[in-house]
């Protein structure tokens, strides 16, 4: 009786809706269970445990994310001098490194070489596509603390412009009428459409309270040029330092609290400038730099074999051979052009001189810009020859020497057999002009074996880079240029083959004259209309490869070796190599775990706004 009323009290409640006595009594009640119970109850308890620790572990996994937080520092060896950190000034690798550090623009180039704003918060342009307008965003300062104004920006473009500064900046502002309208707001007022203004809104803008009385003849002599440059970049100069002989080598900068995008994330950069790439190298293997700009191919290739990370990146530069119909008669008959063309292996070329790192090319365009869906670039080395000989450019023949009844005395040995193609008693002979460069001598090495193969006559002639473009390319006196086009990441090849251009200081080397062609580049140049642009572009790029003035080589690839420990290098489309550093603000050495509810929006949501 007593033990039936004990067990009753101290049944479970899901089985009769009782609540329990007691913990202990509880737990004492399972002594009284059967051996099996006793395990089916462990089972489903450790089920229960177990299902839980999964569930929590599910749930931080997807409440929890890794940030980036502050803190971090590398240092970067490039080759070259450092005379300038100013935009307006920069020419050699370094100085551009450096000025991309310490300046903004009003826009940035993004991923993917779509444009970002940077300094500007938003514009507008008129249907017309006549006036840009720009708002800064609020709050803008220079790295020393004053406030940077639309004053800053029309007084950059008036720098760029001055004939005395010589700035390469300059040409891109011709024309333009540049309004202040207030504090933060600036207007550029076109006389006809442009559209790269938006492309040329990137250039670095210099602080006015620093270089309004400066001279233009004491502009690039002044000391801010370098210790003291100031600007509202990602970075500011924190030190500068020089070796024995005064030439600086050494650029300390930390991350700038109130630069236009945020703090980046990385705290401080050292850049050390070295006079060449195996100087670099060894300061890499010592670890006094973290990272390297500007590899060659080879020694992209050694460290790769070593495991090492190397960054490769397309650039918007096309080698090519600049055919030189006004010098070179033989080169005005299209047959021998196509011939010399499909002579060459460009993918040898690739392998060989670029140790694979770069591509094939029959466009102007390049890689980064073409509209080529496939190309055939090996050498096709017989149908060459099969197409000069109908244009009728034969091997000569000759008498072969017979020396059957010749005495012994009187026998000479046979001349050699010619090589060289003729016309109508004219040779086929051409030259090949070039720099002083061993990627450029190599490629005008393999292509004259393969142009003498087709029986061409080559010679080559290599110059100093100064030579050349003063004896050689500003006259035109070659028959065949060996030379790189930079097409920037906005492709406008204007500069390179319309006939306006085609006498110094235009660039249209090759001397091409189209009307048509004129007209299609006038168009890419001043439509607004993206499609528009795209399909002229294309029907561009048809009529080049169509009437072959240049025969399109490679395009090298940018090999960059980036520090181990940054987390998430990443490039917009390059313009050059300086351009590696458009996305540094976005760049981390260092992360935090914290739940997704409370990480920043940019990170959360992984976006950026064009």
């Amino acid at each position: 009786m007593n033990s039936k009323k004990q067990a009753k009290e101290y049944r479970l409640p899901f089985d009769t809706g009782e609540s329990l006595p007691n913990i202990t009594e509880a737990l004492h009640s399972i002594d009284h269970f059967g051996k099996w119970a006793r395990i089916v109850l462990a089972v489903l308890v450790g089920i229960c445990i177990t299902s839980g620790y999964l569930l929590i572990g599910r749930l931080s996994s997807q409440a929890l994310i890794q940030v980036p937080v502050s803190g971090g520092h590398f240092s970067e060896g490039v080759t070259g001098t450092v005379r300038f950190i100013n935009p307006l000034l920069a020419t050699s690798e370094a100085e551009k490194t450096l000025s991309s550090l310490v300046y903004s623009g009003l826009m940035r180039v993004g991923e993917n070489g779509r444009l970002m704003y940077d300094l500007a918060e938003e514009y507008a342009v008129t249907n017309d596509g006549l006036i840009y307008t720009f708002l800064l965003r609020e709050d803008l300062t220079w790295h020393d603390g004053k406030p940077l104004t639309a004053e800053d920006v029309a007084f950059t473009i008036s720098l760029a412009r001055d004939n005395i500064i010589k700035s390469r900046e300059g040409i891109n502002w011709e024309g333009i009428e540049v309004t202040v309208l207030n504090d933060r707001t600036i207007e550029f007022v076109l006389a006809e459409p442009y559209a790269r203004l938006l492309t040329n809104t990137t250039l670095g803008i210099m602080p006015k309270h620093i270089w309004k009385d400066v001279p233009p003849e004491e502009f690039s002599f002044d000391v801010r040029n370098l210790e003291d440059a100031i600007g509202s970049g990602p970075f500011e100069i924190l030190r500068v330092e020089k070796d024995r002989s005064g030439v600086p080598n050494f650029f300390a900068l930390r991350s700038f609290n109130n630069f236009a995008l945020g703090r980046p994330h990385i705290d401080s950069v050292t850049v050390r400038v070295y006079p060449n790439l195996e100087k670099v190298i060894e300061a890499y293997d010592r670890g006094d730099v973290m990272s390297i700009g500007s590899l060659t191919s080879y020694a992209a290739t050694i460290f790769a074999n070593s495991d090492k990370e190397v960054v490769t990146e397309p650039l918007p530069r096309v080698f090519a051979l600049f055919l030189n119909q006004n010098q070179a008669e033989v080169l005005k008959d299209k047959q021998v052009r196509e011939a010399l063309a499909l002579a060459i292996d460009k993918n040898r070329l690739v392998a060989d001189v670029l140790g694979g790192y770069g591509s094939a090319t029959d466009s102007p365009l390049g890689v980064v810009h073409s509209s080529l869906s496939s190309q055939s670039d090996a050498s096709s080395l017989d149908v060459a020859k099969e197409i000069l000989e109908s244009a009728g450019w034969l091997i000569p023949e000759v008498e072969v020497f017979d020396d059957a009844n010749a005495s012994s005395t009187d026998a000479f040995p046979a001349p050699p057999l010619p090589t060289v193609r003729e016309n109508d008693g004219e040779r086929l002979t051409l030259s090949i002009a070039t720099s002083d460069v061993p990627d450029m001598k190599e490629t005008a090495e393999i292509v004259r074996q393969y142009w003498e193969a087709l029986g061409v006559d080559v010679t080559i002639q290599v110059f100093e880079r100064g030579d050349l473009k003063q004896n050689v390319i500003q006259p035109r006196k070659f028959d065949v240029l060996l030379f790189g086009n930079f097409l920037d990441r906005f492709p406008d090849p204007y500069a390179f083959f319309h006939s306006s251009q085609r006498l110094d200081p235009g660039l249209n080397v090759a001397g091409y004259i189209d009307p048509d062609t004129d007209e299609i580049l006038e168009d890419i140049r001043t439509s607004s209309d993206p499609r528009l642009r795209e399909e002229k572009l294309q029907d561009f790029e048809k009529t080049i490869i169509n009437t072959l003035p240049v025969i399109f080589l490679y395009v090298p690839d940018y090999l960059y070796l980036p520090p181990e420990d940054v987390l998430s290098v990443r490039f917009g489309t390059l313009g050059d190599a300086a351009d590696r550093f458009d996305l540094i603000h976005t760049w981390y050495m260092e992360t935090d775990t914290v739940w997704r509810m409370f990480a920043p929006t940019q990170i959360k949501e992984n976006i950026i706004n064009y």
